[in-house]
């Protein structure tokens, strides 16, 4: 069978034009399931495509209140900074002005160690995530989870 040969091609037209009330039918069948598989593939690319953007929009929304957080958290380490700058500026200045170095250096250390324990409280707490919660024992009641 040489597929180069007019007389297969004229055989299989006149098969063809004889036998249209099956020919036709099973063209269209085939054209409507390969629409249909090309539909549902398409389909199921999209929504798996939508369902990425989704998660990396939820990622970055949560990345965005994190670094509110951590902002938040800077503003307030800069202000206890400046209030530590402050006592340390009184203190020697007590200590210039004659105080006793005994008071000053005991208040000094004082002041020091209670801004240290204020400034790891703010530093050390943790930081919300809203995200998915990668395992139960870490889970609140609301469905966050803290790093």
């Amino acid at each position: 069978m040489d597929l180069r040969d007019p007389k297969i091609w004229t055989d299989a037209f006149a098969v063809v034009v004889t036998a249209w009330p099956i020919v036709v039918p099973l063209v269209g069948l085939t054209s409507w399931v390969t629409w249909w598989i090309r539909g549902t593939m398409n389909k199921a690319v999209t929504d798996g495509l939508k369902a990425r953007i989704d998660g990396m929009n939820a990622t970055a929304n949560n990345l965005r209140s994190q670094n509110d957080v951590l902002k938040e958290r800077l503003l307030s380490a800069q202000e206890k900074r400046a209030e530590i700058t402050e006592k340390v500026a009184s203190l020697e200045a007590q200590l210039s002005a004659g105080a006793k170095p005994e008071v000053a250096v005991s208040n000094t250390i004082a002041a020091i160690a209670s801004a240290n324990n204020e400034l790891s409280a703010i530093l050390s707490g943790p930081i919300p995530y809203s995200g998915p919660v990668v395992s139960e024992d870490k889970a609140t009641e609301d469905g966050a989870s803290t790093l």
